[in-house]
Formats: C-alpha cells, structure tokens, sequence
C-alpha cells in the first residue's frame, strides 16, 4: 500500500541563518579541554541548588 501526495510545488527558505554558536564537532579528540574549541561549559554559576545539605533546610538529615 503506497501513499501519493499531491504535488504541492516547491518551498522556498530563507539560506541566511544566523549562527548562534560555532561547530561543536572536533577534528579529533584532544583528550584535554583546554585544547577544546569552543571550550566545554560544565558549570554555571547562577545555578542555585535545592539546600538539601544545609542545616537551615527542612529536608536536612544529619
């Protein structure tokens, strides 16, 4: 069973896009971040935690 879809003519789309960030991909792996390009991003500093070690908090247990 095979589906026809009706010819609808073509789609045209803008080329231009805008790079928000470079290629992710490596020629190869350097097997040190620092020879990374784009650098690796592992931590945020605006990153705030759920305080679950903190004595102040409900859920601490300790």
């Amino acid at each position: 069973m095979k589906f026809y879809y009706p010819y609808l003519g073509y789609k045209e789309q803008c080329k231009r896009i805008p790079i928000a960030f470079p290629p992710q991909h490596q020629p190869v792996q350097p097997g040190m971040e620092y020879l990374m390009l784009p650098r690796p991003i592992f931590d945020n500093p605006d990153y705030i935690g759920s305080c679950k070690l903190e004595k102040g908090c409900p859920n601490y247990r300790g």
